[in-house]
């Protein structure tokens, strides 16, 4: 992992860590602190965005993995990847208070719906 930050750290170019990162999502599953540490290594928030998303399917089911990793990015690329993943992958099972938007046309959202009811 130290080897993958090394890399995706020291590339000349964002577009070149994405390319990184998404090789490296081919092949590893991430704890949620790994997958903060090469979140840390990209600089644009758009980037931040993009690998939380490709690293959602690739992170180890300990607790509340994904929701650890929401809260150190910025409220509107948090707000960004809640659109784009929906609540089914973003709600905190362990914490269900607050309001909810559900798009009752996109199959995730309904079954989203049905585990709050």
């Amino acid at each position: 992992l130290k080897r993958l930050a090394r890399a995706v750290d020291n590339c000349p170019t964002e577009s070149g860590r994405m390319t990184l990162l998404q090789r490296a999502c081919q092949a590893f599953f991430f704890k949620w602190r790994q997958a903060e540490l090469l979140l840390n290594c990209l600089s644009l928030e758009r980037s931040q965005e993009h690998a939380v998303v490709l690293l959602a399917n690739r992170l180890l089911p300990d607790a509340g993995s994904i929701h650890k990793l929401l809260v150190i990015l910025p409220p509107g690329t948090r707000r960004a990847i809640q659109k784009r993943l929906g609540p089914g992958f973003t709600m905190d099972r362990a914490k269900l208070n607050g309001r909810f938007w559900f798009d009752l046309a996109k199959a995730g959202d309904r079954t989203a719906l049905n585990v709050l009811v």
